[in-house]
């Protein structure tokens, strides 16, 4: 549960930090709102909330929940909120707090991951696009993977609103790019078809860069932890 505007004054400049802890004082005290009444059917919660600490992230990773696990969200606490593409934000999960962390249907399972810097063996991913007026396969968020010819489009019967499923062979991810559209590029990509009639949206940028990541350069609950650890030491140091 995030805060946008509240009472038509805008809170989306605020850090995450101060709008969830809004959250708590004005929203989840009230139980008017976190209990179903008569003027309330759906009473409003929210997931539980962790400090990013060797300790917080155990307990995120490891504590049962009444709802079924599908990742952890890190949230940098200084984070405006941003529409879209999010780079304050990051989704992560593995096999053993996700049902579906790789939804390719030819993906390896996790003892089957390759080396992300070996080129020769990084494994292609599908994903599911929106085809516009412009030709153009954009994500959900509107972000252009690529683009299709007018004959292809009309040869397959394609239209304006249609879900194509689309192959990706490589991306490759320029971590010095100063702008986030510019950070990666999309190789060896071929249409497959129309999605299934299941789909109702075209994926996000962020899912699709996870799952190729999740194949080919999975980030490990124990290189999460090593992460903390350096960055607590360091910070330690620096004081």
């Amino acid at each position: 549960m995030d805060v946008i505007i509240w009472n038509s004054v805008s809170m989306a400049g605020n850090s995450a930090e101060s709008r969830f802890f809004w959250i708590e004082q004005h929203i989840l005290s009230d139980p008017q709102i976190t209990s179903e009444n008569p003027y309330n059917h759906i009473p409003f919660a929210t997931p539980k909330k962790y400090d990013c600490s060797e300790k917080g992230f155990t307990q995120a990773y490891s504590e049962n929940t009444p709802f079924l696990k599908d990742g952890l969200l890190f949230i940098h606490k200084e984070a405006p909120y941003i529409p879209l593409l999010n780079p304050y934000m990051y989704l992560w999960k593995d096999q053993f707090i996700s049902l579906y962390v790789i939804e390719d249907t030819n993906s390896k399972d996790f003892s089957g991951f390759v080396n992300f810097l070996d080129n020769n063996n990084v494994e292609s991913i599908s994903c599911v696009l929106e085809l516009n007026k412009q030709n153009e396969l954009r994500t959900l968020e509107g972000t252009t993977i690529t683009n299709i010819s007018t004959e292809e489009k009309e040869a397959k019967g394609y239209f304006t609103g249609n879900l194509i499923t689309v192959d990706i062979g490589k991306i490759v991810i320029d971590p010095m790019a100063t702008d986030i559209s510019q950070a990666f590029d999309f190789q060896n990509i071929q249409i497959v078809g129309l999605a299934s009639r299941h789909r109702a949206i075209a994926d996000t940028f962020s899912k699709i860069i996870f799952q190729f990541l999740a194949k080919n350069a999975p980030i490990s609950a124990d290189d999460i932890l090593k992460a903390i650890r350096n960055a607590h030491t360091e910070a330690d140091i620096e004081s």
